[in-house]
């Protein structure tokens, strides 16, 4: 989250990186997957068995989301204007305005990322899945696979080229919201040893998370 710093990891745990030493709040003794925080105030959590957070601005806490949704990790969320997507294992996808769930899709295939910054946006999963929207999530269509990987994260900056992926394997490429054609990212280690977690963008600057450490370009 590059809103103010929250991050989330195993055991529970949120992060808040502050001027000093960071912050550690224990808000679950399940893992935690993934934040969205549009904004400083306005900030969700998600992760395994249910575990859905809202920031309380008031109490300056996280208040558990009252769960009317089938059990599952929750892997990844992202939204857009009022409203929140939660995807996760079991293919799951729900929608959250705020007060009332709506199941967007169903499928068996484990979504694992997802990233919505505007009217476009897209999911990722397992064996090479991705949905892509283009109306703030209104719709979202299945791209034919091309290739079998597990996908983990997903960035999007353009609708052409600027879609970014990473995954197993040290899967790391660009490519289009229909994910038919994909370009390498020079400079980037894609050993079969790699698992990619994460990716985000500083301005230009590219951000990746693997397992084990964290690689910059």
């Amino acid at each position: 989250n590059t809103t103010d710093g929250t991050a989330v990891c195993n055991g529970g745990n949120v992060i808040k990186l502050t001027s000093g030493a960071p912050a550690n709040t224990t808000i679950s003794t399940q893992n935690l997957y993934d934040v969205y925080a549009p904004s400083t105030t306005v900030k969700y959590i998600s992760g395994a068995n249910n575990s859905l957070f809202k920031y309380n601005s008031v109490t300056l806490g996280w208040d558990p989301i009252i769960i009317l949704i089938p059990s599952a990790d929750y892997n990844a969320l992202s939204g857009y204007s009022s409203n929140v997507y939660f995807a996760g294992s079991k293919g799951l996808l729900y929608k959250y305005n705020g007060t009332s769930w709506a199941n967007t899709l169903k499928n068996t295939v484990q979504l694992n990322g997802m990233h919505l910054p505007n009217l476009n946006g897209m999911i990722v999963g397992d064996k090479g899945l991705s949905l892509a929207t283009r109306n703030k999530g209104s719709l979202w269509t299945y791209n034919t696979p091309t290739k079998t990987d597990n996908f983990k994260r997903t960035w999007v900056k353009d609708t052409t080229a600027g879609v970014y992926i990473v995954g197993d394997n040290g899967f790391v490429k660009t490519t289009g919201l229909d994910a038919s054609i994909f370009g390498v990212i020079p400079g980037l280690p894609t050993t079969a040893g790699i698992v990619y977690t994460d990716i985000w963008f500083n301005d230009e600057t590219i951000g990746l998370a693997s397992v084990g450490t964290s690689l910059y370009r």
